[in-house]
Order: C-alpha cells, then sequence, then structure tokens
C-alpha cells in the first residue's frame, strides 16, 4: 500500500505542509523535526512520487501570475532573479509564470494588469501592491472566487490572502532605531528620514516602528524633516530624488542621522558625499546589493537591514504551486523574514559581489 504525506504527519505529530517541506528539503523546518520525518518516512518506505506531481502539474497547464515594481538595479533585481529560479525549477512540471511589471504606484495600473492576468488564465496570483480599498477588496474577491492571492514585500490591510511574504515592517523599523540608539548612545541626534511612496504599507510602516522605538528607547532626538523622494504614484526617479535628498541635506548641515526609509538608498549615499557630509551623519537603510555595497565601502550608508529579497520572488509562486497542485496549504499565513544587520566589516561576505574576482 502507498505511504502517504498524510500518514507520516500523523506518526511525526506535524502537519501534512511540514511533511512535504522536509522531504523536498525546503526552509521553515526545525532541523531536528526534519530528522524526525525523515526517520518515519525511511521507516515506512516512502518514496516521493515526483512523476505523478509532475503528471499532475502539466494535465493542469498551470499558469501563474505575478505583478511587481519594475525589474531595476538593487533591490527588485534580486527579486526577479528569485522569480527567475523558480520560473525555471516549474518549467519542469509545465507551468508557465506571466510576470507583469507595473510603472505607477497606482491602483488603477495595477487593477488592468490583474485584469490582463485573468484574461490569459492564472489559477494563482502573486502581488506586491499599493494599499488602497480598490486592491484590497479586488484580493478578496478573487480569494472568494478561488483565485488564491499571494501578497508580496507590502502587506494590505483588510484583506485575508493565501499567505504573506515578505519583512515585518514594523520590527525592521525597531531595529534601525535599535542600530540608532547603539550609536547615538546619551548624544542628541538631528534626525533626517527619506522615504519613498505612502501608498505603500510597507514604507509607512517602517517610519512608525522607527519613531515608535525611539520614543521607547527615550533617545534624545530632534525629527527635522520627514521628505519623500518621489511623487506618490510615480516610481523612483533618480535624478528627482539626487536632487531632493541633495537640496534638502544642504539646508540642515546640522543634521546627525538620516533615515533612509525606502527609495533609492545609493543616491541619499551619494547626496550624503557629494554635500560632504560622509563621516557626520549615521546614515541607515535597507538591503545589501550591487547598489548599498558601494555606500558601505566607503562610509556613506553606516548599515543596511536586510530582507531576504531572493526569497520574495521565489516563495510566492511555490507557495502557489504547491497549493494549487498538492493541496498544502502555507504553515503560516505570514512568512515573515529575516531581518539581518549589514556594516562595513560583514557587508562583502553576503553581497552577490563576493563571488565575483577580486
Amino acid at each position: 500500500m502507498k505511504v502517504t504525506l498524510k500518514q507520516i504527519a500523523d506518526i511525526a505529530g506535524v502537519s501534512r505542509g511540514t511533511v512535504d517541506r522536509a522531504i523536498h528539503n525546503r526552509e521553515g523546518v526545525n532541523p531536528q523535526v526534519r530528522e524526525r520525518i525523515l526517520t518515519v518516512a525511511r521507516s515506512l518506505g516512502y518514496t516521493p512520487n515526483i512523476a505523478g506531481k509532475q503528471l499532475s502539474a502539466r494535465k493542469l497547464q498551470l499558469k501563474l501570475g505575478m505583478i511587481l515594481p519594475p525589474r531595476k538595479r538593487g533591490f527588485w533585481e534580486d527579486v526577479y532573479q528569485g522569480l527567475d529560479a523558480v520560473r525555471a525549477e516549474l518549467s519542469e512540471y509545465g507551468v508557465t509564470v506571466l510576470c507583469r511589471p507595473y510603472e505607477k504606484y497606482s491602483a488603477a495600473s495595477q487593477l488592468a494588469l490583474m485584469e490582463q492576468l485573468l484574461d490569459e488564465g492564472i489559477s494563482g496570483l502573486a502581488i506586491a501592491a499599493v494599499n488602497d480599498p480598490a486592491i484590497q477588496r479586488q484580493v478578496n474577491s478573487l480569494m472568494e472566487s478561488g483565485i488564491p492571492v499571494v501578497v508580496v514585500n507590502s502587506e494590505l490591510e483588510h484583506v485575508t490572502p493565501l499567505c504573506y511574504v515578505g519583512a515585518d515592517y514594523l520590527f525592521s523599523g525597531r531595529t534601525a532605531a535599535g542600530i540608532l540608539g547603539l550609536i547615538a548612545r546619551q548624544t542628541h541626534v538631528e534626525l533626517l528620514i527619506f522615504t519613498g511612496t505612502n501608498m505603500m504599507l510597507s514604507h509607512t510602516n517602517r517610519i512608525t516602528g522607527f519613531l515608535q522605538e525611539l520614543t521607547n528607547l527615550r533617545i534624545d532626538c530632534r525629527l527635522i524633516d520627514i521628505c519623500k523622494l518621489f511623487d506618490s504614484a510615480e516610481m523612483s526617479d533618480e535624478r528627482l530624488a539626487y536632487q531632493t535628498a541633495a537640496a534638502r541635506l544642504a539646508q540642515h548641515p546640522e543634521a546627525t542621522a538620516v533615515f533612509t526609509a525606502a527609495g533609492p538608498v545609493q543616491i541619499v549615499a551619494r547626496a550624503i558625499r557629494d554635500t560632504g557630509m560622509r563621516g557626520n551623519v549615521t546614515h541607515l537603510s535597507f538591503d545589501l546589493n550591487t547598489e548599498t555595497l558601494p555606500g558601505l565601502q566607503d562610509g556613506s550608508i553606516t548599515a543596511v537591514i536586510g530582507q531576504e529579497s531572493f526569497k520574495q520572488g521565489y516563495q510566492p509562486i511555490r507557495i502557489l504551486f504547491d497549493y494549487l497542485v498538492n493541496g498544502i496549504e502555507p504553515q503560516d499565513r505570514r512568512m515573515i523574514l529575516q531581518n539581518e544587520i549589514f556594516i562595513q566589516q560583514n557587508a562583502f561576505l553576503r553581497s552577490p559581489l563576493a563571488q565575483e574576482p577580486r
């Protein structure tokens, strides 16, 4: 008689989804639990039915959709690399992954892309969306109609998706405040905050968490300004962002700390260099990649907090595939990715540049 994942799960005392992750060597399983599951599987003589999975998926001719900002250097390039990896992996199962980038942070443009993908016959959707009521209603409508949705990178309020994959941005902001507290100690801080758009909950939550934790830590701090680097609905314009950042820094030479909550951090780092403030300000931001590494190396960025960008491209599509093909629900409705702090001394070890000849 064929051994099933449910039988293994019952004996090991875990969920079917945990068994699937352990057997297929995916992340999210405690090592001791993984070994217990594999021991049970071996004792029962279990062999995974890969051929059956491939056949099932090919019969479905599954189409999955993903909606993201455009592919650009830095954070989103790393996300797209994760998408490339899972797309290649699932091509063996006859799965087509359709990605549609949007050019504006607007509900209308994202709703139009959702309609396009639905017309093309997708069975599941992953989306990095603006926190807008129209988007919230559409996501809930898709879920109710049987089309699962995974929300990526920035959570949506009043929505119950299949899963959210991304960082806890309130926690990320609190972490940045903790770093500033360690650096500032008992000294007074003159703070400038730069950000992207208030239409992405991730951007606003980082600032909320940061300011809340500064208060909790009783840091002697004056907030000079919260400055948006581009218009709310527009994608980042590097020329405008540089002009905005450089002008604001020049207006406030008294600034001793800069928190770039979102937007092109490398542009803010260049403005810090060009205004002669490097070495005089603590500059905190997010994401380790080819764009932020030079700033860490030359001191125009003090520290960045990573958010496992590759996984934000890979995991949403993998979750949709497992749910639609294998009937495996996510173990958690919020897949919160790890925050890791990088400074000049440890950044090169984890950067994509670490694999290049030196």
